[in-house]
């Protein structure tokens, strides 16, 4: 009887997964969670000193209160706020370098050449998976389409201070379906503004990512292939 193999489809590509970077994708959630007892000992720390000035200067408890509480905000939220944005953003990055790096394989698996530009983003990757490559990630649709409002979001932090515009229907439908992140109407303005509350926001969209990269890494043939899968190899090659 002929040995079980133990290297299946899945094992490759969880081996290619993390070859290509997918540990970043932990490393971040680490990161988040350091971020996250961090401000929890300041906040501690911060609550401790507040007892003690009160102890110290018992004829100033107004004034210690509202240095306590201003302090107080600013890390919960100001500070939170910055640190929770840039964590996203730089998650969003981790996504795009590591499915480049997908498509660099997959161009390897088929003896060919990915080339991108310096503007290149996702859509270009993913069509570069679809088109060139001719891979068929038409089950993955679900998780295209919550990276692409993810993807939005990034560019509405870094370009927009996190102003979604009013017309932008489907991207409020969804951040309103979210967890761990708020969205108001900006008073007489068509505007709506986003604040990410938690790192929970975060992880998902870690999740999100790290599954359909890992999802069309299992799509990659085992070995490298002379040519290019169906249509697209006999047009390469100059056929019918």
């Amino acid at each position: 009887m002929k040995p079980r193999n133990p290297y299946t489809p899945e094992n490759r590509a969880e081996t290619n997964y993390y070859k290509l970077g997918g540990s970043a994708f932990h490393l971040m959630k680490r990161y988040l969670r350091s971020m996250n007892d961090f401000l929890r000992s300041q906040k501690h720390q911060l609550q401790e000193n507040h007892k003690e000035e009160l102890e110290k200067f018992p004829e100033y408890p107004q004034l210690i209160n509202e240095v306590y509480e201003r302090e107080y905000k600013e890390l919960d939220t100001y500070f939170l706020r910055i640190l929770l944005r840039s964590s996203f953003v730089a998650s969003f990055s981790i996504f795009e370098l590591m499915f480049k790096e997908v498509c660099h394989l997959g161009a390897y698996k088929y003896h060919t050449k990915a080339e991108f530009d310096s503007n290149s983003g996702i859509d270009q990757y993913r069509s570069y998976i679809v088109r060139e490559l001719r891979i068929d990630i038409s089950d993955l649709k679900h998780y295209w389409k919550d990276l692409n409002r993810y993807r939005e979001l990034r560019n509405c932090m870094i370009h927009s201070n996190s102003i979604i515009q009013g017309d932008q229907e489907h991207l409020i439908q969804f951040v309103k379906n979210l967890k761990h992140i708020k969205i108001r109407k900006i008073r007489k303005e068509n505007q709506f503004e986003f604040t990410v509350l938690d790192k929970q926001f975060i992880n998902c969209f870690l999740d999100s990512a790290s599954e359909f990269l890992a999802n069309v890494l299992l799509k990659l043939p085992a070995g490298r292939k002379k040519n290019l899968p169906g249509a697209l190899a006999r047009a390469k090659s100059g056929g019918a």
